[in-house]
């Protein structure tokens, strides 16, 4: 079976990308594996988790992973261990690393990383414009 991946996109955020037919966008939200639950996920998809991770919470137990850009930063939070590859280009070369993460945190300058972990991935942001 493919990996299936998706978006939460709002209005706004469409608003953001550039072109016709073929759409460029910032990098600045995560693309999630179908099998990440969420509120909006599962209402999409029609899963049968709909009425246990749709109740009223203040946090629930099992929540959808976050990811917030800030700057040059990624601020993540987990509901449990995540494995996560970071490859950063330095220079003319690539780095690669891994690191396990837990709970809530920021990924200091890695806007600029391929970060994948098992039912995400965050594609580099890159400034600039051609002619």
């Amino acid at each position: 079976m493919t990996n299936q991946l998706f978006l939460l996109w709002k209005e706004a955020d469409i608003k953001k990308c550039r072109g016709k037919g073929i759409m460029i966008c910032p990098a600045d939200k995560p693309i999630y594996g179908r099998n990440v639950p969420t509120r909006e996920s599962i209402s999409y998809f029609q899963t049968d988790e709909a009425r246990t991770l749709c109740s009223r919470r203040i946090l629930p137990q099992n929540f959808a992973l976050i990811f917030i850009q800030h700057s040059q930063n990624w601020i993540y939070s987990f509901n449990g261990k995540q494995q996560v590859n970071l490859k950063c280009r330095q220079n003319a070369t690539w780095l690669t690393s891994t690191w396990s993460l837990q709970g809530n945190g920021i990924l200091h300058n890695a806007s600029a990383c391929h970060v994948t972990g098992q039912n995400f991935q965050l594609y580099p942001a890159t400034e600039g414009h051609s002619v």
